[in-house]
């Protein structure tokens, strides 16, 4: 028996994914095909039945794509379901094994040239897709003389660091992530090439005095082996900025 729940437990973590890791696929998704014709309006065909949507694929996955698939509600027999899977297989067969969310009606897609909205009765995902979008731009990292060197991270009062991850990828003190009321996000500061600092508040990521968006692959980059100023193409500010480090190391535009 408990060897059973352990091969359980292993297979819903090889395939489960959260929020944070579908927004960084979508982020860096390098391109997609559109497989349902009716995403602009709201779905509610077949009946009871699994819909595969839009698979949206990314370079640095290789041959694993991101599904987005639904199952169409009937009545209050068949309840809807939205379901995110990263897969090298086919999307449908792997259903329930990504980020799934329960009780979903009226759910519409649009898709635009650097973005996905779903809507749905109960709310609104928006995903960027920082990778097609004009407004940002990959810098090489430079120093600028005339940061001014803050104590600590200045980008934003209400947010508070809730991970602090050193370069030997340990935590330091305790991971109170769980803890945020809202969301969260993920700072590049250390040379940890698996995991990275995060704290609780909006993600303002990419825009001038705010922390660079990250590539959802940290692995093999010259970043973690160099330092801040050598070279951080994982670090992504909007158009006309540079990726920068604090004085607390952070990586941050300017």
């Amino acid at each position: 028996m408990i060897r059973w729940f352990l091969s359980l437990l292993f297979t819903f973590n090889l395939y489960a994914q959260t929020a944070e890791q579908v927004r960084y696929f979508l982020a860096f998704s390098d391109s997609h095909k559109v497989i349902a014709k009716d995403i602009n309006n709201v779905i509610d065909r077949p009946f009871g039945a699994w819909k595969n949507l839009i698979e949206f694929y990314n370079s640095k996955s290789k041959e694993k794509k991101l599904c987005l698939i639904y199952r169409v509600p009937y009545k209050d027999k068949i309840k809807g379901e939205l379901n995110f899977i990263e897969t090298g297989g086919n999307c449908i067969d792997n259903r329930g094994k990504g980020w799934v969310l329960e009780n979903i009606r009226n759910l519409k897609i649009n898709l635009g040239p650097d973005e996905v909205k779903v809507s749905y009765d109960k709310g609104e995902l928006l995903f960027k897709l920082y990778n097609r979008s004009k407004s940002y731009s990959w810098e090489s990292s430079r120093e600028v003389t005339s940061l001014p060197l803050m104590d600590k991270p200045q980008w934003d009062e209400s947010s508070w660091r809730c991970r602090q991850v050193n370069d030997d990828c340990q935590i330091v003190g305790q991971d109170n992530c769980h803890l945020c009321p809202t969301s969260t996000y993920t700072v590049l500061r250390s040379k940890c090439p698996t995991f990275q600092d995060k704290y609780c508040g909006k993600d303002q990521c990419g825009l001038k005095n705010y922390p660079a968006c990250i590539r959802h692959m940290f692995a093999g980059n010259e970043f973690f082996r160099t330092g801040c100023f050598q070279k951080t193409d994982i670090g992504l500010c909007q158009k006309g900025l540079v990726t920068i480090c604090d004085k607390d190391k952070n990586v941050i535009c300017y």
